[in-house]
């Protein structure tokens, strides 16, 4: 149940709603919705047992991360939105959806299951997505359309691979470890690394603001980071609860799929 219920709200609530709402809303308003995410975890965070004290230079430093956020998307921001009749919805949706993915991490921090591992976890988790959204695709995918090639089947296999197979347990295992602030900066970091590797690997260009955004949001991850292993942190919760109540257990299946990326 567990697994079903974190499978629900991440895949389903969070990264099926972005692929819809995104036909409909450009990528740089998507993009500062969905930055809206560590604000949320550290808010659940802070309310569900065991409650969280929010350190406020993790807070700041998280602010100055959006900020860098709009920065960064500001090209994108500044270009005319085409309002359809789905643009309101799919704005909601996604307001939705940065709620529900923040509720998925904390639910999977707090309620751990020391008894599967993690790669079976994540499995557990997407077939749980998938017998629920199956249906949906069926009854509403235009199949005609649907045209696969060389490239596309690499991306698909890329991301099943790299996207679900190692990135989620490590997605997972820095949850467990770390402090919610710092676990909550992918938000900030993914899209200054897509930018970096489309730069090295692609030949596409950095503009100013591009550039003075990573600056800003790495700049605000440090200091998250810096907040992070303060004094007034306490240690990892999750690892060592783990081994209180359970002296015979052990974090190998825990780091063993995070170590795989290294």
């Amino acid at each position: 149940m567990t697994h079903s219920i974190i499978g629900l709200l991440l895949f389903v609530g969070g990264n099926s709603v972005v692929s819809w709402s995104a036909r409909y809303v450009s990528t740089g308003l998507g993009g500062a919705i969905t930055a809206t995410v560590p604000f949320w975890m550290l808010l659940l965070s802070s309310l569900l047992p065991p409650k969280e004290t929010i350190q406020p230079k993790s807070l700041v430093g998280l602010l100055i991360g959006f900020v860098g956020m709009l920065v960064l998307l500001s090209p994108e921001l500044l270009k005319p939105q085409a309002v359809t009749p789905a643009f309101w919805p799919s704005i909601l949706f996604l307001l939705a959806m940065a709620f529900f993915w923040a509720a998925g991490s904390i639910y999977a921090r707090i309620h751990q299951t020391p008894s599967t591992s993690m790669l079976m976890g994540v499995g557990l988790q997407n077939m749980a997505a998938a017998l629920f959204l199956l249906p949906i695709t069926f009854l509403t995918v235009d199949w005609k359309a649907i045209h696969p090639t060389t490239a596309s089947l690499s991306a698909l296999f890329y991301l099943v691979f790299a996207g679900s197979l190692l990135a989620l347990p490590c997605y997972y295992y820095v949850l467990r470890h770390l402090s919610v602030a710092m676990a909550s900066t992918f938000a900030y970091v993914t899209p200054v690394l897509t930018l970096i590797f489309g730069w090295l690997f692609l030949g596409e260009s950095l503009s100013a603001p591009v550039i003075w955004g990573m600056g800003i949001i790495l700049g605000g991850v440090f200091l998250v980071q810096g907040a992070s292993q303060g004094p007034n942190t306490p240690a990892p919760v999750r690892a060592s609860a783990r081994l209180e109540t359970q002296p015979n257990a052990s974090l190998v299946d825990d780091s063993v799929s995070c170590s795989m990326t290294r």
